[in-house]
């Protein structure tokens, strides 16, 4: 290893914490675990509708909730009169305790809400199409997001809204996902990746990624001028909403004047809130 990575090798893992305090299988977590990630979860979804202020409404739709997760968005859509409810997503673990709590807590929704375990591209949902799609922190984890934007479109009926809403941003602050290692911002700009990686191998053995996209869920490095470039080729699409660093908190009001410097806007813009309408 050449003297200047091992010089950076070594500040990286200072930078680190020295071990992880929460369980390594992700794909298998006990359900009590993830019991604490819903909470969190649902907080999110809260805060998705608030912050879109009243923009988004699920009242008699049928809705499509694409990287669904644990479930706190279909759940919340159908006890806000959501006529039927769909979520889809790759991890089978997250559709196993979706369904639990479908059985076990939401058994009056059950006629409302389903989940499906996708592969990635969709294609379990066949032809159908709904009046609403929600995209909530999913679409900086795609691997072929231009895609999957394709599909969502297609799956969206005439005059249909598609909500796309995800963080952080690549050229963000912690645009790495890597806070479970270290708070330091811009770590994943500002250090080679290879030394990232060993670093996240040492904490997460049994993930053994290589680079940001091999690590679970994996990461498009989604830039928010990547994002606006995807989505301005669909003509059929008509963007009715975008917003960034959406939040009442200070750091984010201080995002947002920086933000406007020259030069300054991708490294200071933090998330998305964005609405399109499928024209009919």
């Amino acid at each position: 290893m050449k003297v200047l990575d091992k010089v950076l090798a070594d500040v990286f893992h200072l930078l680190c914490v020295k071990q992880f305090d929460q369980p390594v299988g992700t794909l298998d977590l006990p359900f009590e675990y993830l019991e604490d990630w819903y909470g969190r979860n649902y907080d999110q979804t809260l805060r998705l509708f608030s912050r879109l202020e009243g923009r988004l409404t699920v009242e008699g739709k049928t809705l499509l909730d694409v990287g669904s997760g644990l479930g706190p968005t279909c759940f919340y859509a159908a006890m806000h009169g959501a006529r039927r409810v769909v979520g889809v997503d790759t991890v089978p673990r997250w559709i196993e305790f979706a369904q639990h709590k479908l059985d076990t807590e939401y058994e009056h929704l059950s006629g409302i809400v389903e989940f499906r375990h996708a592969n990635g591209d969709l294609s379990e949902l066949g032809g159908e199409q709904f009046d609403t799609i929600i995209s909530k922190d999913a679409f900086d984890h795609y691997d072929n997001p231009g895609l999957v934007a394709t599909k969502l479109i297609d799956l969206l009926l005439p005059n249909g809204i598609l909500a796309i809403c995800f963080a952080p941003l690549w050229k963000s602050p912690y645009g790495g996902h890597i806070w479970f290692m270290t708070m330091w911002p811009w770590a994943h700009l500002i250090f080679p990746e290879p030394i990232i990686m060993a670093e996240s191998r040492r904490l997460l053995p049994d993930e053994n990624a290589e680079r940001f996209e091999d690590a679970i869920g994996g990461l498009n490095r989604m830039t928010l001028k990547r994002f606006r470039t995807i989505m301005g080729q669909f003509h059929n699409l008509e963007c009715i909403h975008l917003e960034t660093n959406v939040s009442e908190r200070f750091v984010m009001k201080l995002m947002r004047v920086m933000g406007r410097m020259p030069g300054l806007q991708e490294y200071f813009s933090h998330n998305v809130y964005s609405l399109w309408r499928r024209k009919g």
